[in-house]
């Protein structure tokens, strides 16, 4: 109920934010002509355009636009009005046959015409306050800009309404933006101080991004540049949108991490590219396909039961819907895509925790149990009986016992706070622990060693709870019981095998008991998911315990 409250305020703020960004007053032209060539009578009222085209010219040079507007139903009819053009060119403008001002100079070759800005605002003559059709004609040159690359732009409005219009949203828009550099920052920072997870840095970087972007592009109404400098304000604006396009999938596979991640990625990564170059550099395209992959992952992840998948795709739905229209409610979109993932981050986040505080838990339920495996009071009793025993009869063994006795719970000491000990403590823990009972029990404990590594690191005790296995359920056979350590390492892999030979009591192997539960337990808190624990009868006299992480 929380996501469907969640997606239907959204939505509704998306399309609030659209109706709030589109600026309505302003007046388009009726019908807009284009005329390759030049001459001064093409700016007058009266003038013959029935063999003019609705085409923009794609060459460069110098030609003609005419515009008509109907001025019949304008909401402001006394107020002084403003022509807006956005044109890439140097050109002159007439309005009703009349010059009113230019933009640059126009030439008739590149090395003499002076580029002009790329938005630029004409105060028209109080004529053009009355009702009625009136007629723009522009006499343009563009021999340094690509004509194809630029949608021309015309309007009336009233008095600096277009840039009251521009501020206003770009300070809107620019709050927005402080919020996506708050989040880059603040996950960029949360990435290098924490675990260094890269899905916070792929985060961090997409708002940044978003940032960047919003930046970039309502620049013009602060700083103003010349119309030669569209074609790098444009690739500018399409990195920056094919970078979220990008990055987006990334973030989402990371987060959600689905099978064959790294072939997800390059594919992803490679359908967003296309789509770019494929459409003509058209943003709209890749941010597309790269939502909607995102969505399908999110779905997969929903259906894997990932925490955080429903919000995050709640987000991605709303964007998707936002897309068709393409202006300036699309930052609100991405807020709105941003505060969804925030939302998921934090879901995720909240289970980390959760899973953080549970393994603690564990870790210290793991150590008390390591010490109540090793001071059960009828072993130290036990002990204590056997050293007051042959301190009476053979006191250089009742030494050796009592220095093997300290020596075993010096080292299970050593390793109650470590999650991993070394080969070499384990063994010597299992060294002390075969002399001790061995003296105690009056039996020879052999222990054979079999290792291609000394630098493999272990779960503590887990040899020891191997050996101790093997002296509570197997009796001597020969007069001695025979331990066979084999440990091999093949790449990542560490395989590990302890035989016991002796008489099995009951004459089968030992069933799974505290021993084993403790190894399991070590195991999958040291290797989570990546670890395989086997035990059974070999022979008559044999048993064996396999281990692989």
């Amino acid at each position: 109920m929380q996501i469907i409250a969640l997606a239907v305020v959204l939505q509704l703020f998306m399309l609030l934010a659209n109706q709030v960004f589109n600026h309505s007053d302003a007046i388009s032209p009726t019908k807009v002509f284009y005329k390759k060539g030049d001459h001064p009578g093409w700016a007058e009222v009266a003038l013959k355009d029935d063999d003019w085209s609705d085409t923009q010219p794609e060459s460069n040079g110098i030609y003609w636009i005419r515009a008509e507007f109907d001025l019949s139903n304008h909401r402001f009819p006394d107020r002084k009005k403003e022509l807006v053009i956005s044109v890439l060119g140097a050109y002159e403008v007439y309005f009703e046959g009349v010059f009113i001002g230019k933009n640059g100079q126009l030439s008739s070759n590149a090395s003499e015409e002076t580029p002009g800005y790329l938005d630029q605002k004409f105060i028209l003559p109080e004529f053009s306050s009355k009702n009625g059709k009136r007629v723009l004609a522009l006499r343009i040159s563009n021999h340094l800009g690509n004509p194809a690359k630029h949608q021309i732009s015309l309007s009336i409005d009233s008095y600096n309404e277009f840039y009251k219009y521009g501020i206003v949203l770009s300070l809107l828009l620019y709050t927005l933006a402080g919020m996506f550099l708050t989040v880059a920052l603040y996950y960029s920072f949360l990435f290098f101080v924490s675990r260094r997870r890269i899905g916070y840095l792929l985060f961090g970087v997409f708002c940044l991004v978003l940032f960047a972007l919003i930046i970039q592009t309502y620049s013009r109404y602060y700083w103003p540049y010349l119309y030669p400098q569209y074609s790098s304000w444009l690739m500018i604006s399409g990195m920056l949108s094919l970078l979220a396009a990008i990055l987006l999938p990334i973030f989402i596979i990371d987060n959600f991490q689905p099978p064959w991640k790294n072939w997800i990625i390059a594919v992803s990564t490679l359908v967003v590219v296309v789509s770019y170059l494929k459409f003509s550099f058209d943003e709209s395209t890749p941010l597309f396909f790269s939502v909607t992959i995102s969505t399908f992952l999110t779905i997969w992840a929903i259906f894997k039961k990932r925490s955080g998948s429903w919000e995050a795709l709640t987000g991605l739905l709303i964007f998707l819907t936002g897309m068709m229209y393409f202006d300036q409610s699309i930052f609100v979109g991405f807020g709105i895509l941003v505060m969804a993932n925030l939302f998921s981050l934090a879901v995720i986040q909240k289970k980390e925790r959760g899973d953080y505080e549970a393994s603690l838990l564990r870790s210290s339920r793991l150590k008390l149990e390591l010490l109540k495996k090793n001071l059960k009071p009828h072993f130290l009793m036990n002990s204590l009986t056997n050293i007051i025993s042959l301190i009476e009869n053979e006191p250089k063994t009742s030494i050796r016992l009592i220095e093997a006795l300290s020596e075993e719970f010096y080292s299970l000491n050593e390793m109650t706070d470590k999650k991993l000990v070394s080969l070499h403590q384990e063994l010597k823990l299992c060294d002390s622990h075969l002399e001790v009972m061995g003296i105690r029990n009056d039996i020879t404990y052999e222990f054979s060693k079999e290792v291609d590594s000394m630098n493999i690191m272990l779960p503590p005790a887990t040899l020891h709870t191997l050996v101790e296995n093997g002296i509570t359920h197997c009796r001597p056979l020969d007069g001695k019981v025979k331990f066979d350590l084999l440990i091999k390492e093949n790449k990542a892999i560490t395989f590990i095998q302890m035989k016991v030979k002796g008489i099995l009591k009951k004459g089968k192997a030992p069933k799974a008991g505290t021993g084993i539960s403790y190894l399991r337990s070590r195991l999958e808190e040291s290797f989570p998911g990546q670890w395989k624990l086997e035990y059974g009868k070999l022979d008559e006299h044999t048993w064996y315990t396999n281990i692989e992480f």
